[in-house]
């Protein structure tokens, strides 16, 4: 019976020292133990939490998908029945090759000589350099009417909607 009342003695002593210690801690190592937590939510998670924010409006913020032009290879330029070269206005051509070249090109990729257009106006030829006629004085921009994307689109339900499925 001894026993029992020293054992239990013992088990109530040392739950009362772990109450103890929680009901009055010892605050240096509370403290010690506190401080660098207390640190790292105070400083350093406002500046993740700013970081995480900024990613998720820069996220939010892009384009959902990204368009890229597709550069087209050189194609050889009809020809008419007397044997000349049908060049289309604004576009660039390579007279030594007889190469029709994407709008915005300025070399040739073969011979590597400058390119040459044909005004929209008057029909004189420039090289691809210069942004005006010299005949007429007409000021342009290879490329400029070149600018219209068709965009396809993926998935969804069908065009006329339910009419058609």
């Amino acid at each position: 019976m001894d026993d029992l009342k020293t054992g239990l003695e013992g088990l109530f002593q040392t739950f009362i020292d772990l109450t103890s210690k929680l009901v009055l801690p010892d605050w240096n190592d509370v403290v010690t133990l506190l401080l660098p937590l207390a640190l790292l939510l105070g400083l350093v998670a406002p500046v993740l939490t700013i970081l995480v924010l900024y990613w998720a409006y820069q996220t939010a913020k892009r384009p959902r998908f990204r368009v890229r032009p597709v550069e087209t290879a050189p194609v050889a330029v009809s020809r008419d029945e007397a044997g000349e070269a049908i060049v289309p206005a604004n576009v660039p051509y390579c007279s030594r090759d007889g190469l029709l070249y994407p709008a915005r090109t300025a070399k040739c990729s073969a011979c590597g000589d400058e390119l040459t257009v044909r005004c929209p106006v008057d029909g004189t030829l420039r090289t691809t350099r210069l942004e005006t006629c010299g005949a007429c004085g007409t000021r342009y921009v290879l490329g400029a009417a070149d600018t219209a994307l068709t965009v396809r689109r993926v998935g969804g339900p069908p065009e006329g909607g339910a009419a058609v499925a």
